[in-house]
Protein backbone atom coordinates (compact mmCIF):
# COMPACT_ATOMS: atom_id res chain seq x y z
CA UNK A 1 0.00 0.00 0.00
CA UNK A 2 1.30 3.55 -1.04
CA UNK A 3 1.23 6.39 1.81
CA UNK A 4 -0.63 9.33 1.24
CA UNK A 5 1.51 11.56 3.58
CA UNK A 6 5.00 10.38 4.70
CA UNK A 7 6.84 13.22 4.20
CA UNK A 8 10.82 13.01 4.34
CA UNK A 9 14.26 14.80 3.96
CA UNK A 10 17.41 15.22 5.16
CA UNK A 11 21.06 16.61 5.00
CA UNK A 12 24.85 15.29 4.05
CA UNK A 13 27.64 15.27 5.25
CA UNK A 14 28.81 16.14 8.62
CA UNK A 15 31.11 15.05 11.47
CA UNK A 16 29.36 12.30 13.80
CA UNK A 17 30.27 9.72 15.86
CA UNK A 18 30.59 5.97 14.15
CA UNK A 19 28.03 3.28 13.95
CA UNK A 20 27.97 0.08 12.85
CA UNK A 21 24.08 0.80 11.72
CA UNK A 22 23.56 1.31 8.03
CA UNK A 23 19.64 0.24 7.32
CA UNK A 24 18.89 3.99 6.69
CA UNK A 25 20.78 5.89 4.04
CA UNK A 26 21.00 8.99 2.33
CA UNK A 27 22.48 9.58 -1.09
CA UNK A 28 23.84 13.22 -2.53
CA UNK A 29 24.49 12.58 -5.75
CA UNK A 30 20.62 11.72 -5.66
CA UNK A 31 19.41 13.37 -2.71
CA UNK A 32 17.76 10.17 -2.45
CA UNK A 33 17.19 9.13 1.02
CA UNK A 34 16.02 5.29 1.71
CA UNK A 35 14.92 4.35 5.54
CA UNK A 36 13.79 0.96 6.26
CA UNK A 37 11.23 1.86 9.08
CA UNK A 38 9.84 5.48 10.22
CA UNK A 39 6.48 7.05 12.63
CA UNK A 40 4.48 9.38 11.46
CA UNK A 41 1.57 10.01 13.92
CA UNK A 42 1.81 6.93 15.72
CA UNK A 43 1.92 4.79 12.51
CA UNK A 44 4.74 3.12 11.15
CA UNK A 45 6.17 2.94 7.34
CA UNK A 46 8.47 0.67 5.92
CA UNK A 47 10.79 0.95 2.82
CA UNK A 48 10.66 4.48 2.81
CA UNK A 49 12.15 6.17 -0.30
CA UNK A 50 12.28 9.71 -1.00
CA UNK A 51 14.01 12.88 -2.69
CA UNK A 52 15.20 16.00 -1.05
CA UNK A 53 15.57 19.30 -2.52
CA UNK A 54 15.99 21.30 0.42
CA UNK A 55 16.81 20.54 4.18
CA UNK A 56 18.45 21.86 7.12
CA UNK A 57 20.73 20.04 9.83
CA UNK A 58 19.32 20.73 13.17
CA UNK A 59 21.15 18.32 15.58
CA UNK A 60 23.38 15.36 15.23
CA UNK A 61 25.17 13.01 17.45
CA UNK A 62 22.86 14.08 20.51
CA UNK A 63 19.99 12.33 22.72
CA UNK A 64 19.37 8.73 20.97
CA UNK A 65 16.09 8.62 18.78
CA UNK A 66 13.94 5.35 19.92
CA UNK A 67 12.83 4.72 16.17
CA UNK A 68 12.87 6.96 13.15
CA UNK A 69 10.25 10.11 13.41
CA UNK A 70 8.68 12.68 11.87
CA UNK A 71 6.62 15.19 12.89
CA UNK A 72 4.72 16.71 10.29
CA UNK A 73 3.26 19.70 12.49
CA UNK A 74 7.51 20.80 12.54
CA UNK A 75 8.39 18.94 9.29
CA UNK A 76 11.19 17.73 11.68
CA UNK A 77 12.76 14.00 10.81
CA UNK A 78 14.41 12.18 14.05
CA UNK A 79 17.20 9.48 12.40
CA UNK A 80 18.38 6.80 14.87
CA UNK A 81 21.44 6.67 12.36
CA UNK A 82 21.53 7.31 8.57
CA UNK A 83 24.86 6.41 6.06
CA UNK A 84 26.40 9.06 4.11
CA UNK A 85 28.69 7.96 1.22
CA UNK A 86 29.84 4.99 3.70
CA UNK A 87 30.25 7.00 6.96
CA UNK A 88 27.03 6.42 9.18
CA UNK A 89 26.20 9.24 11.97
CA UNK A 90 23.75 8.71 14.77
CA UNK A 91 21.10 10.74 16.41
CA UNK A 92 20.14 12.95 13.56
CA UNK A 93 17.48 15.57 13.43
CA UNK A 94 16.78 17.82 10.35
CA UNK A 95 14.37 19.84 9.24
CA UNK A 96 12.68 19.09 6.02
CA UNK A 97 11.89 22.18 3.41
CA UNK A 98 10.62 20.02 0.70
CA UNK A 99 10.56 16.75 -0.53
CA UNK A 100 9.25 14.46 -3.00
CA UNK A 101 8.08 10.83 -1.83
CA UNK A 102 9.00 8.13 -4.38
CA UNK A 103 7.59 5.05 -2.34
CA UNK A 104 6.48 3.73 1.51
CA UNK A 105 4.81 0.21 2.31
CA UNK A 106 2.03 0.85 4.89
CA UNK A 107 3.13 -1.03 7.71
CA UNK A 108 1.11 -0.28 10.55
CA UNK A 109 3.76 -1.88 13.39
CA UNK A 110 4.21 -0.82 16.92
CA UNK A 111 7.16 1.32 17.73
CA UNK A 112 9.19 0.20 20.22
CA UNK A 113 9.81 2.37 23.39
CA UNK A 114 12.20 4.59 24.73
CA UNK A 115 13.19 2.34 27.85
CA UNK A 116 11.62 -1.19 28.84
CA UNK A 117 9.89 0.26 31.40
CA UNK A 118 7.43 2.40 28.81
CA UNK A 119 7.11 -0.74 26.44
CA UNK A 120 5.98 -2.71 29.53
CA UNK A 121 3.07 0.41 30.06
CA UNK A 122 2.24 1.11 26.52
CA UNK A 123 0.90 -2.69 25.94
CA UNK A 124 -2.55 -0.91 25.07
CA UNK A 125 -4.90 -4.51 26.07
CA UNK A 126 -3.54 -5.96 29.57
CA UNK A 127 -4.93 -7.44 31.50
CA UNK A 128 -4.78 -10.74 30.05
CA UNK A 129 -5.20 -14.48 30.12
CA UNK A 130 -1.88 -15.72 29.75
CA UNK A 131 -1.47 -19.03 27.73
CA UNK A 132 0.94 -20.36 30.74
CA UNK A 133 2.23 -18.50 34.06
CA UNK A 134 5.57 -17.27 33.86
CA UNK A 135 7.16 -13.96 35.26
CA UNK A 136 9.32 -13.27 32.37
CA UNK A 137 6.55 -12.41 30.04
CA UNK A 138 6.33 -9.38 28.00
CA UNK A 139 4.29 -7.92 24.96
CA UNK A 140 5.26 -6.10 21.75
CA UNK A 141 4.81 -6.69 18.18
CA UNK A 142 7.55 -9.35 17.57
CA UNK A 143 5.57 -10.69 14.23
CA UNK A 144 5.93 -6.77 12.87
CA UNK A 145 1.66 -7.28 11.85
CA UNK A 146 0.11 -4.17 14.07
CA UNK A 147 -1.14 -6.18 16.90
CA UNK A 148 0.56 -7.22 19.99
CA UNK A 149 1.86 -10.39 20.43
CA UNK A 150 3.58 -12.69 23.26
CA UNK A 151 6.59 -13.86 24.67
CA UNK A 152 6.90 -16.26 27.65
CA UNK A 153 10.13 -17.82 29.34
CA UNK A 154 8.12 -20.07 32.29
CA UNK A 155 10.30 -21.95 35.18
CA UNK A 156 9.91 -25.58 34.74
CA UNK A 157 12.67 -26.45 37.39
CA UNK A 158 11.61 -27.45 40.71
CA UNK A 159 13.59 -25.79 43.11
CA UNK A 160 12.91 -28.34 46.02
CA UNK A 161 14.59 -31.34 43.44
CA UNK A 162 18.42 -30.81 43.07
CA UNK A 163 18.26 -32.88 39.87
CA UNK A 164 16.49 -30.10 38.16
CA UNK A 165 19.53 -27.62 38.92
CA UNK A 166 20.26 -27.50 35.10
CA UNK A 167 16.55 -27.87 33.92
CA UNK A 168 16.15 -24.56 31.37
CA UNK A 169 13.08 -23.40 30.36
CA UNK A 170 11.19 -23.31 26.61
CA UNK A 171 10.80 -19.75 25.09
CA UNK A 172 7.79 -19.23 23.57
CA UNK A 173 5.85 -16.99 21.86
CA UNK A 174 2.36 -16.53 20.90
CA UNK A 175 -0.11 -14.59 18.86
CA UNK A 176 -3.86 -13.51 18.94
CA UNK A 177 -6.09 -15.54 16.59
CA UNK A 178 -9.49 -15.24 16.65
CA UNK A 179 -9.16 -13.88 19.98
CA UNK A 180 -7.15 -16.31 21.74
CA UNK A 181 -3.13 -17.13 21.94
CA UNK A 182 -1.78 -19.42 19.78
CA UNK A 183 1.45 -21.00 19.97
CA UNK A 184 3.54 -19.47 16.72
CA UNK A 185 7.25 -20.11 18.16
CA UNK A 186 8.66 -22.39 14.89
CA UNK A 187 7.91 -18.97 12.77
CA UNK A 188 10.23 -17.00 14.36
CA UNK A 189 12.43 -18.70 16.62
CA UNK A 190 14.03 -21.94 16.40
CA UNK A 191 16.43 -22.25 19.49
CA UNK A 192 14.05 -21.90 22.16
CA UNK A 193 16.57 -22.76 24.58
CA UNK A 194 15.57 -20.69 27.74
CA UNK A 195 17.43 -19.97 31.64
CA UNK A 196 17.21 -22.49 34.84
CA UNK A 197 15.24 -19.77 36.18
CA UNK A 198 13.92 -17.00 33.93
CA UNK A 199 12.52 -13.87 36.31
CA UNK A 200 12.08 -11.30 33.70
CA UNK A 201 11.91 -10.50 30.51
CA UNK A 202 13.16 -7.12 29.32
CA UNK A 203 12.09 -5.01 25.77
CA UNK A 204 14.26 -3.16 24.42
CA UNK A 205 16.25 -2.20 20.69
CA UNK A 206 19.41 -4.06 21.32
CA UNK A 207 20.36 -4.14 18.14
CA UNK A 208 19.09 -0.35 16.81
CA UNK A 209 16.98 -2.07 14.08
CA UNK A 210 13.36 -0.57 15.18
CA UNK A 211 12.12 -3.51 16.26
CA UNK A 212 11.91 -5.31 19.78
CA UNK A 213 14.19 -7.39 21.22
CA UNK A 214 13.95 -9.16 24.41
CA UNK A 215 16.65 -9.16 27.18
CA UNK A 216 15.88 -12.09 29.81
CA UNK A 217 17.06 -11.77 33.34
CA UNK A 218 17.85 -14.95 34.88
CA UNK A 219 19.01 -16.15 38.10
CA UNK A 220 20.03 -19.21 37.75
CA UNK A 221 18.57 -22.26 40.37
CA UNK A 222 16.22 -21.17 43.26
CA UNK A 223 18.01 -23.08 46.21
CA UNK A 224 21.53 -23.36 47.81
CA UNK A 225 24.36 -22.27 46.42
CA UNK A 226 22.31 -19.82 44.25
CA UNK A 227 25.23 -19.77 42.13
CA UNK A 228 23.59 -18.04 39.19
CA UNK A 229 22.94 -18.22 35.06
CA UNK A 230 24.70 -16.94 32.21
CA UNK A 231 21.65 -14.82 30.86
CA UNK A 232 19.67 -14.71 27.01
CA UNK A 233 18.60 -12.19 24.52
CA UNK A 234 16.62 -12.31 21.66
CA UNK A 235 17.42 -10.31 18.88
CA UNK A 236 15.48 -9.74 15.61
CA UNK A 237 16.54 -10.56 12.35
CA UNK A 238 16.06 -9.24 8.65
CA UNK A 239 14.29 -11.76 8.27
CA UNK A 240 11.35 -11.50 10.39
CA UNK A 241 12.72 -14.25 13.08
CA UNK A 242 14.90 -13.90 16.63
CA UNK A 243 18.64 -15.07 17.17
CA UNK A 244 18.56 -17.56 20.44
CA UNK A 245 21.96 -16.09 22.03
CA UNK A 246 23.60 -16.46 25.42
CA UNK A 247 25.17 -13.27 27.20
CA UNK A 248 27.90 -15.17 28.73
CA UNK A 249 27.49 -13.00 32.24
CA UNK A 250 27.12 -15.26 35.05
CA UNK A 251 24.45 -13.21 37.74
CA UNK A 252 21.33 -14.08 40.13
CA UNK A 253 19.57 -11.15 38.40
CA UNK A 254 16.57 -11.11 40.04
CA UNK A 255 15.38 -7.64 38.21
CA UNK A 256 16.52 -5.48 35.60
CA UNK A 257 15.68 -2.65 33.29
CA UNK A 258 16.95 -1.46 29.75
CA UNK A 259 17.81 2.04 28.15
CA UNK A 260 20.23 3.43 25.53
CA UNK A 261 22.87 5.07 28.62
CA UNK A 262 25.28 6.25 26.36
CA UNK A 263 23.40 7.52 23.21
CA UNK A 264 24.30 5.44 20.75
CA UNK A 265 21.02 3.76 19.25
CA UNK A 266 21.82 0.69 21.22
CA UNK A 267 20.16 -0.14 24.41
CA UNK A 268 21.74 -1.06 27.52
CA UNK A 269 21.02 -3.27 30.68
CA UNK A 270 21.11 -2.23 34.24
CA UNK A 271 20.58 -6.05 36.37
CA UNK A 272 20.80 -6.26 39.88
CA UNK A 273 22.96 -9.25 41.21
CA UNK A 274 22.59 -11.00 45.07
CA UNK A 275 26.26 -12.71 44.23
CA UNK A 276 28.65 -9.96 43.65
CA UNK A 277 29.94 -8.59 46.62
CA UNK A 278 28.05 -6.28 48.45
CA UNK A 279 25.26 -6.79 46.13
CA UNK A 280 26.35 -4.36 43.77
CA UNK A 281 24.16 -3.59 40.61
CA UNK A 282 25.62 -4.48 37.42
CA UNK A 283 25.55 -2.54 34.13
CA UNK A 284 25.71 -4.53 31.15
CA UNK A 285 26.89 -2.07 28.40
CA UNK A 286 25.90 -2.96 24.32
CA UNK A 287 28.69 -2.84 22.17
CA UNK A 288 26.81 -1.78 19.63
CA UNK A 289 26.25 -4.85 18.13
CA UNK A 290 23.27 -6.33 20.28
CA UNK A 291 25.91 -7.81 22.39
CA UNK A 292 27.12 -7.31 26.15
CA UNK A 293 29.90 -6.32 28.34
CA UNK A 294 30.35 -6.37 31.67
CA UNK A 295 30.98 -2.01 32.69
CA UNK A 296 32.52 -1.21 36.34
CA UNK A 297 32.90 2.09 35.15
CA UNK A 298 29.25 2.98 35.00
CA UNK A 299 28.39 4.12 38.26
CA UNK A 300 25.24 2.49 40.25
CA UNK A 301 23.84 3.13 43.72
CA UNK A 302 24.18 -0.35 45.63
CA UNK A 303 26.47 -2.07 48.61
CA UNK A 304 26.95 -2.73 51.59
CA UNK A 305 24.90 -1.82 54.61
CA UNK A 306 26.02 -2.16 57.68
CA UNK A 307 28.65 -4.21 57.04
CA UNK A 308 26.04 -6.77 55.23
CA UNK A 309 25.77 -7.50 51.85
CA UNK A 310 22.78 -6.00 50.00
CA UNK A 311 20.26 -7.91 48.87
CA UNK A 312 18.64 -6.16 45.68
CA UNK A 313 15.70 -7.43 43.58
CA UNK A 314 14.31 -4.95 41.84
CA UNK A 315 15.08 -2.52 38.78
CA UNK A 316 13.60 0.08 37.46
CA UNK A 317 14.12 2.79 34.73
CA UNK A 318 11.32 5.80 34.66
CA UNK A 319 11.65 9.47 34.38
CA UNK A 320 10.76 10.03 38.02
CA UNK A 321 10.98 14.21 38.05
CA UNK A 322 9.06 14.60 34.35
CA UNK A 323 12.75 16.61 33.38
CA UNK A 324 13.09 14.26 30.14
CA UNK A 325 15.79 12.11 31.79
CA UNK A 326 15.61 9.00 32.87
CA UNK A 327 16.23 8.10 36.63
CA UNK A 328 16.89 4.63 38.42
CA UNK A 329 15.07 2.67 41.23
CA UNK A 330 16.67 0.15 42.86
CA UNK A 331 14.43 -2.01 45.79
CA UNK A 332 15.21 -5.26 47.92
CA UNK A 333 14.61 -5.47 51.62
CA UNK A 334 14.06 -2.45 53.24
CA UNK A 335 14.39 -3.52 56.60
CA UNK A 336 17.11 -3.14 59.22
CA UNK A 337 20.09 -4.99 59.78
CA UNK A 338 21.81 -7.86 57.33
CA UNK A 339 20.90 -7.70 53.81
CA UNK A 340 19.32 -4.19 54.08
CA UNK A 341 18.46 -2.36 51.38
CA UNK A 342 16.06 0.99 51.18
CA UNK A 343 13.68 0.96 48.34
CA UNK A 344 15.59 3.95 46.81
CA UNK A 345 15.65 6.49 43.69
CA UNK A 346 18.55 7.97 42.01
CA UNK A 347 17.73 11.11 39.87
CA UNK A 348 19.85 11.29 36.81
CA UNK A 349 22.46 13.59 36.98
CA UNK A 350 22.58 14.60 33.07
CA UNK A 351 25.72 12.54 32.67
CA UNK A 352 23.29 8.93 33.05
CA UNK A 353 25.63 7.94 36.38
CA UNK A 354 23.49 7.24 39.40
CA UNK A 355 26.28 6.67 42.47
CA UNK A 356 24.13 9.23 44.54
CA UNK A 357 20.66 8.13 46.20
CA UNK A 358 18.15 10.86 45.82
CA UNK A 359 15.83 9.66 47.83
CA UNK A 360 14.68 6.59 49.23
CA UNK A 361 10.53 5.66 50.02
CA UNK A 362 9.35 5.26 53.70
CA UNK A 363 9.39 1.08 54.76
CA UNK A 364 6.75 -0.48 55.92
CA UNK A 365 7.27 -3.33 58.75
CA UNK A 366 5.27 -6.34 56.78
CA UNK A 367 5.89 -5.70 53.66
CA UNK A 368 9.46 -5.65 53.52
CA UNK A 369 10.25 -7.02 49.68
CA UNK A 370 9.85 -4.26 46.73
CA UNK A 371 9.18 -5.67 43.49
CA UNK A 372 7.89 -3.60 40.90
CA UNK A 373 6.73 -0.02 40.24
CA UNK A 374 4.60 2.36 38.28
CA UNK A 375 4.29 6.14 38.03
CA UNK A 376 1.15 7.55 37.41
CA UNK A 377 1.62 11.42 37.17
CA UNK A 378 3.26 12.61 40.37
CA UNK A 379 2.64 8.99 42.50
CA UNK A 380 4.98 5.89 42.30
CA UNK A 381 3.21 2.57 43.14
CA UNK A 382 5.82 0.16 44.61
CA UNK A 383 4.57 -3.53 44.83
CA UNK A 384 6.08 -4.98 48.04
CA UNK A 385 5.66 -8.69 49.46
CA UNK A 386 6.31 -10.03 53.08
CA UNK A 387 9.30 -11.88 53.94
CA UNK A 388 7.94 -15.40 52.90
CA UNK A 389 6.08 -13.75 49.62
CA UNK A 390 2.64 -15.10 51.04
CA UNK A 391 1.23 -11.36 51.48
CA UNK A 392 1.20 -8.64 48.69
CA UNK A 393 0.68 -5.22 49.10
CA UNK A 394 0.74 -1.80 47.01
CA UNK A 395 2.78 1.63 48.45
CA UNK A 396 1.45 5.21 47.25
CA UNK A 397 4.55 7.31 47.14
CA UNK A 398 3.90 11.05 46.33
CA UNK A 399 6.57 12.23 44.80
CA UNK A 400 6.51 16.14 45.67
CA UNK A 401 5.69 15.49 49.30
CA UNK A 402 7.38 12.78 50.25
CA UNK A 403 3.74 11.52 51.76
CA UNK A 404 3.48 7.41 51.86
CA UNK A 405 0.61 4.97 52.11
CA UNK A 406 -0.80 1.66 51.75
CA UNK A 407 -3.68 1.47 49.53
CA UNK A 408 -3.67 -2.05 48.90
CA UNK A 409 -3.08 -5.78 50.57
CA UNK A 410 -3.43 -9.59 49.95
CA UNK A 411 -2.88 -12.41 51.89
CA UNK A 412 -2.73 -16.08 50.85
CA UNK A 413 -3.77 -17.36 47.62
CA UNK A 414 -5.40 -15.91 44.58
CA UNK A 415 -8.10 -17.40 42.78
CA UNK A 416 -5.46 -18.53 40.56
CA UNK A 417 -3.45 -20.22 43.27
CA UNK A 418 -0.82 -18.18 42.77
CA UNK A 419 0.41 -16.06 46.48
CA UNK A 420 2.05 -13.19 44.56
CA UNK A 421 1.41 -11.89 41.00
CA UNK A 422 4.06 -10.94 38.31
CA UNK A 423 4.05 -7.36 37.39
CA UNK A 424 1.86 -4.18 37.25
CA UNK A 425 -0.13 -2.57 34.54
CA UNK A 426 -1.89 0.65 34.18
CA UNK A 427 -5.51 0.66 32.32
CA UNK A 428 -8.42 2.95 32.56
CA UNK A 429 -6.62 4.76 35.69
CA UNK A 430 -6.60 1.28 37.71
CA UNK A 431 -3.80 -0.65 38.55
CA UNK A 432 -4.08 -4.67 37.20
CA UNK A 433 -1.75 -7.74 37.30
CA UNK A 434 -0.48 -8.31 33.21
CA UNK A 435 -1.90 -11.98 34.12
CA UNK A 436 -5.68 -11.37 34.27
CA UNK A 437 -6.48 -14.51 36.10
CA UNK A 438 -5.28 -12.63 39.50
CA UNK A 439 -8.37 -10.84 39.51
CA UNK A 440 -6.39 -7.97 41.23
CA UNK A 441 -8.09 -4.31 40.44
CA UNK A 442 -7.21 -1.04 42.45
CA UNK A 443 -8.66 1.79 41.46
CA UNK A 444 -6.98 4.95 41.46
Amino acid sequence: MRSKFVCLGLFVSILASYSAHATDSFDPNTNRLTLDTVTVASRNYRAVTATVDSYSLVTVGGSASAANSFDPSTNTLNLRSVAVQGTTYNNVQVRINSYALLAASDAPTIPVQRTSYLNAQNIGVVPETLPEYAHAVAFADFFQDGSLSLVSNAVVANASNPGDINKTSSIKFFKKVNGAWVNSTASILSDTTGCVWPRKAIVADFNNDGKPDVFFACTGFDASPFAGERQRVLLSQPDGTYKNTVVDITLYAHGGAAVDFNATGYADVVLTNTITPGGQPVYLRNRSDGTFSLDSTKQLPGGSVNGSSSRIYSAEIIDINDDGKFDLLFGGIDTAGCCAWPTSVSINNGANTFANITSTIPKDSVYTTTLDYLKVNSTLYIYKVNSDYSGVAIQAYDINSGASSIIYTHTGAYSNGQKWFNWMVLKDNAIYANDATFGLIVKL
